[in-house]
C-alpha cells in the first residue's frame, strides 16, 4: 500500500497523539522493561501500546480487506 499525504486534521490528531505517548514513554518503559508493577506504570503502558496503534492507523489508512473463498479472485 502506497502512503499517502495525511489530512491538516490527521497531521494535528497525529502530533497530539504522539506528545501524549511521549509524555508517558518513561512510565511505559519503566513498566515494559523493569516490571515496576504499579496501577499507574501499567496503566501508561496499555495507553502507550493503544496510542501507538492509533498512530499506525492514521498513518496507513485503512486496511483492506482479506478476501478469502470463491470470491477472492473476481
Amino acid at each position: 500500500m502506497s502512503k499517502q499525504r495525511l489530512s491538516k486534521t490527521d497531521r494535528l490528531s497525529v502530533d497530539a497523539l504522539r506528545r501524549r505517548r511521549q509524555f508517558i514513554a518513561f512510565d511505559a518503559n519503566m513498566e515494559r522493561v523493569y516490571h515496576y508493577g504499579t496501577a499507574y506504570t501499567i496503566a501508561c503502558l496499555k495507553e502507550y501500546e493503544e496510542l501507538t496503534a492509533a498512530i499506525e492507523r492514521i498513518e496507513n489508512g485503512p486496511e483492506e480487506p482479506v478476501q478469502i473463498g470463491l470470491f477472492a479472485n473476481a
